[in-house]
């Protein structure tokens, strides 16, 4: 379901506990789409954040993607309308690109997404790999007589035992993401024009860890439509709002 309404007139309408994944990535209050005074502006997430929690299931987990302007405030909200006990990751969405010569403070390069469960215990994670980096095998594998990688682990029962590098899934990706370009990159294929687009990719890794085949996925927001067309890729039924016309025609394009 795709409606190009005000995501709080389409969150209303939707029933309690109806929704697996909830990615939620507003207007950073810079003047793109949004300038308003910080409380006004926190009035607005705090009301969107509630529905949210509404219609999200108990198994059910959101992803709420700021920057540095309002995520301190962000994160105590998700706390207060998620409970602190539910809060799960900060995320760190790092990335390059260019920077303004007169800076008088370090480059800010990196976004931040919160994760935060419906509950403490039974909510829905599935585990994600990625191939182990040579430089990480050089220092941590060595070859047994038979040629096979090897790496030993502590064990509280046996002191240490041996894993074989052919035997691992990979390693476990981690809360800081380094691996994922941005849309506004020259050889990004995925670039709509819309100016806060993110990359598939990025929608990619949670709704995998987050979501199984069959599962509904909201974005309230849903802007250029990435976390619509990744869920859609993915098997998942999706509900997206968004009140720019100009979004809505762009997702209309991306389906």
């Amino acid at each position: 379901m795709i409606k190009n309404i005000d995501c709080m007139i389409g969150l209303k309408e939707m029933k309690d506990n109806s929704v697996d994944l909830i990615y939620m990535d507003p207007p950073f209050n810079i003047g793109i789409f949004r300038k308003e005074d910080m409380n006004k502006y926190l009035d607005w997430i705090k009301n969107i954040l509630q529905e949210c929690h509404r219609v999200l299931k108990d198994t059910g987990s959101i992803y709420v993607h700021c920057d540095w302007h309002a995520n301190a405030h962000i994160r105590l909200l998700l706390d207060d309308i998620f409970g602190v006990q539910n809060f799960r990751n900060e995320i760190i969405w790092c990335y390059s690109g260019r920077e303004h010569p007169n800076l008088t403070h370090f480059p800010r390069k990196h976004d931040t997404i919160f994760f935060y469960t419906k509950r403490k215990k039974e909510y829905k994670y599935n585990k994600l790999f990625e191939p182990h980096k040579q430089e990480y095998i050089r220092d941590y594998f060595k070859k047994d007589k038979d040629g096979r990688l090897y790496t030993t682990q502590p064990s509280s029962k046996e002191g240490r035992y041996i894993q074989y590098l052919d035997e691992l899934k990979g390693v476990r990706i981690n809360d800081w993401w380094n691996d994922i370009k941005p849309t506004w990159y020259r050889s990004s294929k995925e670039r709509t024009g819309y100016p806060t687009q993110k990359p598939e990719k990025l929608l990619e890794r949670i709704i995998k860890a987050s979501s199984n085949e069959g599962d509904v996925v909201l974005d309230p927001m849903f802007g250029s439509g990435t976390t619509l067309v990744v869920a859609k890729r993915l098997n998942r039924k999706f509900i997206g709002f968004d009140i720019s016309k100009k979004a809505y025609d762009i997702l209309q394009k991306r389906k």
